[in-house]
């Protein structure tokens, strides 16, 4: 009995002194412990001061690609460069690089991306892009540059989702209708008479005569004459006959009677 009392009083001693290392508080000393150089509590750098002190002795950021390897512009804009040129504008067109063995244009080797080929058949929206954005930094006018750029972004969309898609032609380059030259009251051609210069007069007509020139050339003088009295009658008594009409004509609308024959 007095066997089992001491093994029971051993193991509640033995809980009492672990729950009081447990839960013992810290010591004051522990500032002592830190500051002394032979403990292995030695002050060590945060990270934020780490990274601070990284940051001083960084050297500057460099650009991955010389700007003097800036080339002329490509006939064909890359499918990166096309989405540049949508969210920057123009300016950021496809260019080459005057390196040797250079197989990325400029703006992705600069950028550090890689440099994706539009596909076969976006290749024409790519062509006409690259073009718009050549004749915009030479100073030249297009009117319709935001719907080429998406128009050429959408199709190279759909040639890498479908390489059997064809998409729809690309739109030609609207620079705008040139100004139309004001029409002039007369033409240079056919200037007015006042505005002839003399020597250019015509010389005036004769008037025709009533007969054919075959036929005058050849009846005799006479007869020429004879002709054209015959001829005065005739159109005197053509001008009495429409007179007459006319008359008749005149006094029906009024309703009164008709004038005598002369």
């Amino acid at each position: 009995m007095k066997r089992k009392e001491r093994v029971a009083s051993q193991r509640a001693s033995e809980l009492m002194r672990h729950t009081a290392l447990r839960f013992a508080p810290v010591l004051d000393g522990s500032n002592d412990l830190q500051n002394d150089s032979d403990s292995e509590f030695e002050d060590q750098p945060s990270p934020a001061s780490s990274d601070n002190d990284l940051d001083e002795t960084r050297p500057a950021k460099q650009p991955r690609v010389d700007p003097k390897t800036r080339g002329e512009p490509r006939e064909i804009s890359c499918a990166v460069c096309i989405n540049r040129m949508l969210a920057c504008g123009p300016e950021f067109l496809c260019r080459c690089r005057d390196t040797p063995m250079a197989t990325s244009c400029y703006g992705c080797a600069q950028g550090g991306r890689k440099c994706y080929q539009v596909p076969q058949a976006a290749l024409p929206h790519a062509r006409i892009l690259q073009e718009a954005a050549v004749r915009i930094l030479d100073g030249e006018q297009v009117l319709n540059w935001d719907r080429l750029t998406l128009e050429a972004k959408k199709a190279v969309i759909q040639a890498e989702k479908n390489p059997r898609v064809v998409p729809n032609p690309p739109r030609a380059i609207d620079q705008g209708a040139a100004p139309s030259p004001e029409p002039s009251q007369s033409s240079p051609s056919q200037p007015s008479p006042s505005q002839t210069p003399p020597s250019q007069t015509p010389p005036p007509q004769e008037p025709q005569s009533p007969l054919p020139p075959f036929v005058i050339s050849t009846l005799p003088v006479d007869d020429i004459a004879a002709a054209i009295v015959r001829n005065n009658e005739l159109v005197a008594k053509t001008n009495q006959l429409l007179r007459r009409v006319l008359g008749e004509i005149g006094a029906f609308t009024k309703g009164v009677s008709p004038p005598p024959w002369d």
